[in-house]
């Protein structure tokens, strides 16, 4: 499963961040950035009401197997339309609602595999390599991009893919039901669990709050990142293909050493006090280039992260600080829910919490890209720091976190 995750994610960040680069580059406005995160996501939207169902009655191994090749296939579609904006949606859309069978599938499988006072360290070596992966993903993807091309991203994308589709093949088998159930029932079934699955959440609060609460803090960020390539270019004056360098690699790093810490220790920040601090770094990054002045970095038009080193070491530090909080947030997060969700139910409550977000992030994400593309990308980004902020002290009171 290890294995599984380091390959798909890397291929899966590989080329989500050549897609926003790409389609900012080759559109020139927030607002299509954020029109292709809505079509991406409106895949997850309708694939969820399908894969949590799938993941609670189907063999997950089997899931991921072939939710891995077909996923290869579509990143290797993109290889058509590299000048067509509308075909890279089309191909979005199929490769996102591919992706949103994978992931409910694996995230259930974990408990299936580890016993109960295992999963904070399972979890915690997991998302260690998921964040590894994620920063490979989008430290070579930039580079890709910048050296070699549209195409590198995505072949090298297929064929990780593929490998990790491999690896599946050598875990136990991860049934739900004692009998299998005929692929020609499935449909008729997708009702009936998801009538169930609802009652389970009105039923358990905090099970119902805890998935909330990843859902925003997911559908935020992803929004903010939505603004990334131009709060880079338009803000912070430094070439989007850099971010590689200057955000993705120190997050990655602050993502590393919290998944560290978290595999040996068990804790680290409360879940409440990380959001905080997320929210305060995001703050702190909208108001990062009025230092500018203060540390001789005067300019004007996007340059290289190495043309202006005082001013990217700035940057780079609070995006080591955000990778940090993040890590506290997602592992115990996620192992809260394995932990109080039954089998049967977990697969359909990952998948919730996919819709939720599938919901949320689109809606994010049209509303900041205009708001940007009219004002400013700091506009947004300081929305994204109070929300975030205020949703802490929310959490603190109304969460708990097993």
């Amino acid at each position: 499963m290890f294995i599984n995750r380091a390959f798909t994610r890397i291929a899966y960040h590989i080329t989500t961040f050549a897609l926003v680069v790409w389609v900012f580059r080759l559109t020139g406005a927030n607002i299509s950035v954020s029109l292709w995160m809505a079509v991406f996501l409106v895949a997850s939207f309708f694939a969820s009401f399908f894969s949590g169902v799938a993941a609670d009655i189907y063999d997950r191994r089997r899931i991921m197997f072939f939710s891995n090749l077909a996923w290869g296939a579509a990143a290797l579609a993109f290889l058509l339309f590299p000048d067509s904006f509308p075909g890279i949606l089309l191909v979005s859309f199929f490769a996102q609602a591919l992706d949103e069978f994978f992931s409910p599938a694996q995230n259930s499988a974990l408990p299936q595999i580890v016993s109960s006072q295992d999963l904070m360290r399972a979890n915690s070596i997991l998302t260690l390599i998921t964040h590894v992966a994620n920063f490979l993903g989008y430290f070579l993807s930039g580079i890709m991009l910048r050296f070699l091309g549209f195409p590198a991203p995505f072949i090298t994308a297929a064929i990780l893919v593929t490998l990790g589709a491999i690896a599946t093949l050598f875990l136990p088998p991860l049934d739900q039901e004692e009998k299998p159930v005929p692929f020609r029932k499935f449909f008729g079934l997708v009702k009936v669990k998801l009538i169930d699955q609802f009652h389970y959440l009105i039923e358990n609060a905090n099970v119902t709050r805890t998935m909330l609460v990843s859902a925003v803090v997911l559908s935020v960020g992803a929004g903010a990142a939505s603004l990334a390539p131009g709060f880079a270019e338009q803000v912070l004056a430094i070439d989007a293909r850099d971010l590689s360098f200057v955000m993705v690699l120190p997050v990655g790093f602050g993502l590393f050493l919290g998944s560290v810490i978290l595999s040996r220790r068990g804790k680290l920040i409360p879940v409440w006090l990380s959001i905080l601090g997320v929210g305060l770094t995001v703050l702190a990054l909208s108001a990062s280039p009025f230092f500018r002045s203060f540390i001789g970095n005067h300019v004007a038009t996007p340059r290289g992260f190495e043309q202006v080193p005082f001013f990217s070491l700035l940057i780079a530090s609070l995006s080591f600080i955000l990778g940090i909080f993040a890590s506290a947030i997602t592992i115990p997060i996620v192992t809260s829910i394995q932990r109080i969700t039954p089998g049967p139910h977990m697969g359909r409550t990952f998948a919730a919490m996919g819709t939720v977000s599938s919901i949320l992030t689109p809606a994010v994400a049209l509303i900041f890209g205009p708001i940007a593309d009219l004002s400013s990308p700091i506009v947004p980004m300081v929305a994204v720091g109070l929300i975030v902020s205020g949703a802490a002290f929310w959490v603190r009171a109304k969460i708990v976190i097993k």
